[in-house]
Protein backbone atom coordinates (compact mmCIF):
# COMPACT_ATOMS: atom_id res chain seq x y z
CA UNK A 1 0.00 0.00 0.00
CA UNK A 2 1.05 3.55 -0.73
CA UNK A 3 1.50 6.06 2.17
CA UNK A 4 -0.10 9.08 1.72
CA UNK A 5 2.71 11.33 3.69
CA UNK A 6 4.89 10.71 0.99
CA UNK A 7 5.22 11.51 -2.96
CA UNK A 8 5.89 9.44 -5.59
CA UNK A 9 6.96 9.36 -8.91
CA UNK A 10 5.02 7.40 -11.73
CA UNK A 11 6.66 6.07 -14.60
CA UNK A 12 4.51 4.04 -17.18
CA UNK A 13 6.13 1.70 -19.93
CA UNK A 14 3.94 1.24 -22.78
CA UNK A 15 6.24 -0.06 -26.16
CA UNK A 16 6.91 -4.11 -25.67
CA UNK A 17 8.53 -6.32 -22.65
CA UNK A 18 12.13 -5.76 -24.08
CA UNK A 19 11.72 -2.04 -23.21
CA UNK A 20 9.85 -2.73 -20.13
CA UNK A 21 13.20 -4.63 -18.97
CA UNK A 22 15.88 -2.00 -20.17
CA UNK A 23 13.64 0.50 -19.23
CA UNK A 24 12.89 -1.04 -15.05
CA UNK A 25 16.87 -1.80 -15.25
CA UNK A 26 17.60 1.67 -15.71
CA UNK A 27 15.61 2.55 -12.41
CA UNK A 28 17.10 3.48 -9.00
CA UNK A 29 16.16 1.31 -6.87
CA UNK A 30 13.72 3.53 -4.62
CA UNK A 31 10.68 2.67 -2.91
CA UNK A 32 9.11 6.43 -3.80
CA UNK A 33 8.79 5.42 -7.72
CA UNK A 34 5.84 3.43 -9.09
CA UNK A 35 6.56 1.00 -12.16
CA UNK A 36 3.46 1.34 -14.24
CA UNK A 37 2.41 -1.53 -17.06
CA UNK A 38 0.62 0.86 -19.35
CA UNK A 39 -2.69 0.16 -20.92
CA UNK A 40 -0.99 -0.42 -24.64
CA UNK A 41 1.34 -2.91 -23.41
CA UNK A 42 -1.23 -5.23 -21.25
CA UNK A 43 -3.21 -5.09 -24.34
CA UNK A 44 -0.71 -6.49 -26.35
CA UNK A 45 0.87 -8.96 -23.64
CA UNK A 46 -1.65 -9.20 -20.67
CA UNK A 47 -0.42 -10.28 -17.86
CA UNK A 48 3.14 -11.27 -19.09
CA UNK A 49 3.79 -7.99 -18.59
CA UNK A 50 3.36 -7.65 -14.55
CA UNK A 51 5.26 -10.95 -14.80
CA UNK A 52 7.97 -9.63 -16.39
CA UNK A 53 7.84 -6.59 -14.45
CA UNK A 54 8.05 -8.39 -11.14
CA UNK A 55 10.91 -10.22 -12.24
CA UNK A 56 12.76 -7.10 -12.33
CA UNK A 57 11.32 -5.13 -10.04
CA UNK A 58 10.43 -5.45 -6.51
CA UNK A 59 9.39 -2.05 -5.70
CA UNK A 60 5.34 -0.91 -6.44
CA UNK A 61 3.82 -1.79 -9.56
CA UNK A 62 0.77 -1.27 -10.80
CA UNK A 63 -1.58 -2.32 -13.94
CA UNK A 64 -3.03 0.58 -15.98
CA UNK A 65 -5.94 -1.81 -16.79
CA UNK A 66 -8.80 1.10 -17.02
CA UNK A 67 -11.46 -2.13 -16.66
CA UNK A 68 -14.56 -1.39 -18.77
CA UNK A 69 -16.62 -4.52 -17.36
CA UNK A 70 -15.91 -7.62 -15.32
CA UNK A 71 -14.17 -5.26 -12.08
CA UNK A 72 -14.02 -8.44 -10.23
CA UNK A 73 -12.41 -11.06 -12.85
CA UNK A 74 -9.88 -8.83 -14.42
CA UNK A 75 -8.56 -7.34 -10.88
CA UNK A 76 -8.13 -11.40 -9.60
CA UNK A 77 -6.25 -11.78 -13.22
CA UNK A 78 -3.67 -8.98 -12.90
CA UNK A 79 -3.45 -9.08 -8.95
CA UNK A 80 -2.25 -12.68 -9.57
CA UNK A 81 0.22 -11.79 -11.51
CA UNK A 82 1.51 -9.60 -9.06
CA UNK A 83 0.25 -5.99 -9.50
CA UNK A 84 0.08 -3.60 -6.95
CA UNK A 85 -2.35 -1.43 -7.64
CA UNK A 86 -5.11 -1.68 -10.82
CA UNK A 87 -6.77 1.68 -12.55
CA UNK A 88 -10.42 1.36 -13.54
CA UNK A 89 -12.39 4.14 -15.54
CA UNK A 90 -14.57 6.19 -13.80
CA UNK A 91 -16.84 6.08 -17.00
CA UNK A 92 -17.67 2.34 -16.71
CA UNK A 93 -20.87 1.44 -15.19
CA UNK A 94 -20.74 2.07 -11.26
CA UNK A 95 -21.81 -1.73 -10.10
CA UNK A 96 -18.13 -1.90 -12.53
CA UNK A 97 -16.31 0.28 -10.52
CA UNK A 98 -17.90 -1.38 -7.12
CA UNK A 99 -16.88 -4.46 -7.76
CA UNK A 100 -13.58 -3.58 -9.31
CA UNK A 101 -13.09 -1.61 -5.44
CA UNK A 102 -14.25 -4.28 -3.27
CA UNK A 103 -12.09 -6.51 -4.82
CA UNK A 104 -9.40 -5.12 -4.56
CA UNK A 105 -10.13 -4.29 -0.96
CA UNK A 106 -10.50 -8.04 -0.75
CA UNK A 107 -7.04 -9.05 -1.98
CA UNK A 108 -4.95 -6.46 -0.25
CA UNK A 109 -4.32 -4.41 -3.19
CA UNK A 110 -4.92 -0.67 -4.04
CA UNK A 111 -7.41 0.59 -6.79
CA UNK A 112 -7.07 3.50 -8.47
CA UNK A 113 -10.31 5.17 -10.34
CA UNK A 114 -9.24 7.41 -13.34
CA UNK A 115 -11.36 10.12 -14.18
CA UNK A 116 -9.98 10.44 -17.70
CA UNK A 117 -13.29 11.82 -19.63
CA UNK A 118 -15.29 11.96 -16.43
CA UNK A 119 -16.34 15.88 -16.11
CA UNK A 120 -17.13 15.93 -12.62
CA UNK A 121 -14.95 13.00 -10.77
CA UNK A 122 -16.29 14.20 -7.63
CA UNK A 123 -19.66 13.15 -8.70
CA UNK A 124 -18.75 9.73 -9.51
CA UNK A 125 -16.98 9.06 -5.77
CA UNK A 126 -20.61 10.23 -4.06
CA UNK A 127 -21.82 7.16 -6.13
CA UNK A 128 -19.61 4.34 -4.58
CA UNK A 129 -20.80 1.68 -2.18
CA UNK A 130 -16.85 2.11 -1.20
CA UNK A 131 -14.37 4.46 -1.25
CA UNK A 132 -11.14 3.59 -4.07
CA UNK A 133 -7.54 3.96 -2.50
CA UNK A 134 -7.27 6.30 -4.74
CA UNK A 135 -8.24 8.51 -7.88
CA UNK A 136 -6.52 9.69 -10.84
CA UNK A 137 -6.96 12.73 -12.66
CA UNK A 138 -6.10 13.02 -16.24
CA UNK A 139 -5.29 14.51 -19.27
CA UNK A 140 -5.09 12.14 -22.17
CA UNK A 141 -2.40 11.91 -24.53
CA UNK A 142 -4.60 12.87 -27.63
CA UNK A 143 -6.34 15.82 -25.36
CA UNK A 144 -2.75 17.24 -24.63
CA UNK A 145 -2.74 18.87 -28.71
CA UNK A 146 -5.13 21.25 -26.83
CA UNK A 147 -3.13 23.96 -25.20
CA UNK A 148 -6.84 24.18 -23.33
CA UNK A 149 -7.30 21.47 -21.45
CA UNK A 150 -5.02 21.12 -18.37
CA UNK A 151 -4.41 18.51 -15.94
CA UNK A 152 -7.69 19.33 -13.61
CA UNK A 153 -5.90 20.17 -10.52
CA UNK A 154 -8.50 22.12 -9.16
CA UNK A 155 -10.22 19.05 -8.39
CA UNK A 156 -7.58 17.97 -5.55
CA UNK A 157 -8.46 19.50 -2.94
CA UNK A 158 -12.15 18.84 -3.19
CA UNK A 159 -11.75 15.14 -3.28
CA UNK A 160 -8.96 14.96 -0.99
CA UNK A 161 -10.91 17.30 1.08
CA UNK A 162 -13.92 14.91 1.46
CA UNK A 163 -11.95 11.31 0.88
CA UNK A 164 -8.75 11.75 1.96
CA UNK A 165 -7.98 9.14 -1.13
CA UNK A 166 -4.48 9.11 -3.27
CA UNK A 167 -4.67 11.38 -5.76
CA UNK A 168 -2.59 10.88 -8.82
CA UNK A 169 -2.18 13.53 -11.87
CA UNK A 170 -1.49 12.20 -15.41
CA UNK A 171 -0.41 14.49 -18.58
CA UNK A 172 1.95 16.67 -17.30
CA UNK A 173 5.41 15.04 -19.06
CA UNK A 174 8.75 18.01 -18.03
CA UNK A 175 10.54 17.78 -14.81
CA UNK A 176 8.77 21.62 -13.83
CA UNK A 177 5.23 19.48 -14.58
CA UNK A 178 5.49 17.16 -12.40
CA UNK A 179 6.49 19.44 -9.32
CA UNK A 180 3.84 21.31 -10.43
CA UNK A 181 1.81 18.26 -10.01
CA UNK A 182 2.98 17.56 -6.55
CA UNK A 183 3.03 21.14 -5.49
CA UNK A 184 -0.90 21.42 -5.87
CA UNK A 185 -1.29 18.16 -3.94
CA UNK A 186 -0.82 15.11 -6.23
CA UNK A 187 0.59 11.85 -4.33
CA UNK A 188 1.63 10.94 -7.66
CA UNK A 189 2.85 12.42 -10.66
CA UNK A 190 2.55 10.10 -13.94
CA UNK A 191 5.16 10.29 -16.38
CA UNK A 192 5.48 8.07 -19.62
CA UNK A 193 7.48 10.07 -23.10
CA UNK A 194 10.50 10.67 -22.05
CA UNK A 195 11.02 6.73 -20.66
CA UNK A 196 9.48 5.22 -24.00
CA UNK A 197 12.86 4.62 -23.93
CA UNK A 198 14.04 6.18 -21.45
CA UNK A 199 16.15 9.67 -22.58
CA UNK A 200 18.56 12.20 -20.28
CA UNK A 201 15.38 13.99 -19.68
CA UNK A 202 13.90 11.38 -18.24
CA UNK A 203 16.99 10.44 -16.16
CA UNK A 204 16.95 14.15 -14.88
CA UNK A 205 13.51 14.20 -14.31
CA UNK A 206 14.16 11.18 -11.99
CA UNK A 207 17.06 13.27 -10.32
CA UNK A 208 15.17 15.86 -9.60
CA UNK A 209 12.41 14.38 -8.13
CA UNK A 210 14.23 12.01 -5.69
CA UNK A 211 16.20 15.24 -4.71
CA UNK A 212 13.02 16.57 -3.77
CA UNK A 213 11.44 13.33 -2.20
Amino acid sequence: MLDPRQRYLQIAFNQSLAELKSGILSLPKNKNIIVEIGTPLIKSVGVEAIHTARNFWSGYILADLKCMDRGATETNLFASAGANGITCLGLAPIATVDAFVVECANLKIDSFVDMLGVKFPFEILQKLKKKSTGVVLHRGVDEAVNRAKIVPYIEINRIYGAYSCLIASAGGETGREVARAHFNGSHIAVVWREFNPITKVGQEIIKEFLRKA
